[in-house]
């Protein structure tokens, strides 16, 4: 034990590192801490193992959660506040000890708008797509900038996108790593504002199974992309079709999805290899384009349905140019 006179700040009390000061009979003294001989608590034990598993799921999430937890839940905000977050409302117990609760856990916190028609899709091996209403609400902007995340608990590997593409785009992609392919991963989408001073509640899109590439072409065709019944293609048609093949750009690229169909040999090789569009033609009320891709024979075509709206492909349908649009041979 040592007795402070006239200390350079003078006293204190309470522990700086492995000292303690305190006053005894107005005197302020300090001591170092004694050697700990009893073996942790129960909730000692509890408390370092849950610590751990919400760190060792959030260590390679740091750019992530410095923008999902700025200024929220703690005063420091960023990664700190998510694992305190994170410890208190997603670590639940199960049989070998704890796991994190994918339904209440999260990336980002605070007041921004999210966003609502969230859906997600595995587009090819190495991509998975985000669908959202991009229409504008209050309180928000169309450049506030969505955060994408797919991550696998059990194994806490994960990859993601800070910042990705804008609210009013309604579509986004991420970038998966070959480490995630096979396996089960959750996956959130948060928005951060355009100005960065506040974000949204992360929201769960639920538990996807990453596909390999052979795996994805040994899908059934009609759950990637469908062939659209007579009855489903002309319900996309309008009275009059007009063709912008020179005059709008891509809604969407369609290409990924062409190649599935070149595999199960719907689409010539030709055609995919060089990219080859005879055709864009779309309906009068602007909700779909019909991208022509041209066949062996002559104004017989593999019709590429896009969504406008939705910024995605519907389906495809094997037609007769002639037929439909009442052109001359």
């Amino acid at each position: 034990m040592a007795r402070m006179t006239k200390g350079l700040l003078g006293g204190f009390s309470g522990k700086i590192g492995p000292v303690v000061g305190y006053t005894l009979y107005g005197i302020d003294r300090m001591r170092s801490l004694p050697d700990r001989t009893a073996p942790p608590t129960v909730n000692e034990l509890k408390n370092r193992s849950q610590f751990k598993l919400v760190q060792d799921t959030l260590k390679s999430l740091k750019e992530l959660l410095q923008n999902g937890f700025k200024d929220y839940w703690t005063v420091s905000g960023g990664t700190r506040a998510a694992i305190s977050y994170n410890r208190k409302f997603a670590v639940k117990a199960n049989e070998t000890g704890y796991e994190i609760d994918p339904e209440h856990f999260k990336i980002s916190g605070g007041i921004l708008p999210g966003l609502a028609g969230l859906s997600v899709l595995q587009e090819s091996a190495a991509l998975l797509r985000f669908h959202w209403n991009p229409e504008s609400v209050p309180e928000s902007s169309g450049y506030d900038q969505v955060m994408l995340l797919a991550i696998d608990l059990k194994g806490q590997q994960s990859c993601y996108e800070c910042p990705g593409n804008f609210r009013s785009a309604g579509t986004a992609v991420l970038r998966i790593s070959e480490d995630l392919l096979g396996k089960e991963v959750d996956v959130y989408i948060g928005v951060v504002a355009k100005d960065r001073t506040v974000q949204s509640d992360s929201q769960y899109l639920g538990r996807i199974q990453l596909q390999t590439a052979e795996l994805i072409l040994n899908k059934t065709m009609e759950t990637i992309i469908p062939e659209l019944t007579e009855k489903e293609f002309k319900n996309t048609c309008s009275l009059k079709m007009r063709e912008v093949t020179e005059t709008v750009d891509p809604v969407t690229d369609i290409w990924p999805m062409v190649k599935l169909l070149n595999d199960r040999k719907i689409v010539e090789d030709h055609t995919y290899q060089n990219e080859l569009v005879a055709h864009v033609y779309r309906n009068e009320v602007s909700t779909f384009d019909h991208v022509l891709l041209p066949g062996t024979f002559k104004n017989r075509f593999v019709v590429i349905v896009v969504d406008i709206p939705e910024k995605m492909v519907k389906g495809y349908y094997n037609m007769n140019l002639d037929d439909l649009y009442g052109l001359d041979s």
